[in-house]
């Protein structure tokens, strides 16, 4: 293994392509692609690209099957805020930006576009901008400034996703305010009663077809639905932790957003939590959040004193799916059989905050 991959890595997407799976890395000093096939026993790693970068978000176009964009945190002026590969990494090129766009600016997500338009991309910025591709990342343009409202102006944008039934919305998770849809033709900013719900710091979004939404933020995990208004809940707290807790991620099932595994912690600031309790492990739901049951097989019993970040857990989205953890202390535990036991994919990895999945999900 390459001995860079001990540096720290910032965050891991996981897609699926037709014969093999591949799991990116990022890390502050650059970036690195895990290959296996679907048995999922044996990996190969490939890197480290950009070196010197420190990668914020990464992303594998399961659309094209080629396309993978990452994006950074840029240390001085004459960085770019985006790159992309369109040969897994063997050359990257730094995409052009509208000049209206903020130099300061940080992308906080990046999403592919609908399916019957496979060139573009969207991302959302620190600035409360979305920007957009329709070259498959090659240049971006501004596509609308979401602080234009009043209401939305102390929210990040957290997530943006395509709508499941609309292919002229986008749906963006705003974190201190709620669900908020953007018309692709209007640019208009839909505030929909039907997904109008006020938010703690909410931070990672999950949407199947049928518009029902899982949304994490720190009073717990939320199910709405884009349109149905009686649909608001909030998950039940797990009862047998010891101390005050609350869910830092969670996975949702890629055939049933009812089952959800939560990773708990003690501790409200991301960077001082720990695992609840000091013992690691998940809790499954198949009620979406009404009753859980702790699958811990395999993690640590006792002094588990690492954490994960709110976007570090996910499915592979396979058919016999796979489940993974990434820690702050640089380990990637998996699970294939559905959190019944859990083994450690690596260790020795520096701390890993983000792993995405990309959604299949979206308007044909």
């Amino acid at each position: 293994m390459n001995s860079f991959v001990k540096e720290l890595p910032l965050s891991l997407s996981v897609a699926k392509e037709v014969k093999e799976l591949v799991i990116l890395v990022g890390t502050k000093r650059g970036a690195f692609i895990f290959f296996s096939d679907a048995q999922r026993k044996f990996w190969e790693i490939n890197g480290p690209h950009l070196l010197g970068y420190s990668v914020n978000n990464f992303i594998f176009d399961d659309r094209s099957q080629e396309t993978i964009i990452l994006t950074i945190e840029k240390s001085d002026s004459n960085q770019q805020l985006i790159y992309t590969s369109n040969d897994f990494g063997k050359h990257w090129l730094p995409s052009k930006i509208d000049h209206k766009v903020d130099d300061n600016a940080i992308v906080t997500c990046i999403s592919t576009g609908f399916k019957s338009d496979q060139n573009t991309f969207y991302a959302g910025l620190s600035t409360g901008d979305i920007i957009f591709s329709k070259d498959k990342g090659k240049t971006w343009a501004l596509l609308i400034s979401l602080y234009t409202d009043s209401h939305l102006v102390n929210s990040m944008i957290a997530e943006i996703q395509c709508h499941p039934t609309d292919g002229n919305k986008l749906v963006c998770l705003m974190s201190s305010f709620g669900l908020v849809e953007i018309n692709l033709t209007s640019k208009a900013i839909i505030k929909n009663q039907n997904i109008l719900y006020h938010f703690n710091k909410a931070s990672k979004m999950n949407i199947n077809e049928n518009g029902d939404v899982v949304v994490l933020d720190d009073n717990g995990l939320h199910s709405l639905s884009l349109h149905d208004t009686g649909k608001q809940e909030q998950s039940h707290p797990i009862e047998d932790l010891l101390i005050e807790h609350r869910i830092a991620s969670y996975i949702v099932d890629p055939f049933n957003i009812k089952k959800i595994w939560a990773y708990p912690v003690n501790g409200i600031e991301p960077n001082r939590s720990v695992s609840a309790d000091g013992h690691p492990g998940l809790y499954f739901s198949s009620d979406g959040g009404r009753s859980w049951e702790r699958q811990d097989v395999g993690f640590p019993l006792v002094n588990g004193w690492f954490s994960v970040g709110n976007k570090s857990t996910s499915s592979d989205g396979c058919e016999n799916y796979g489940l993974y953890v990434g820690t702050t202390n640089g380990t990637i535990w998996q699970s294939l059989n559905f959190g019944k036991s859990w083994h450690q994919l690596i260790t020795n990895l520096p701390e890993i905050a983000q792993i995405i999945k990309n959604n299949s999900y979206g308007f044909l």
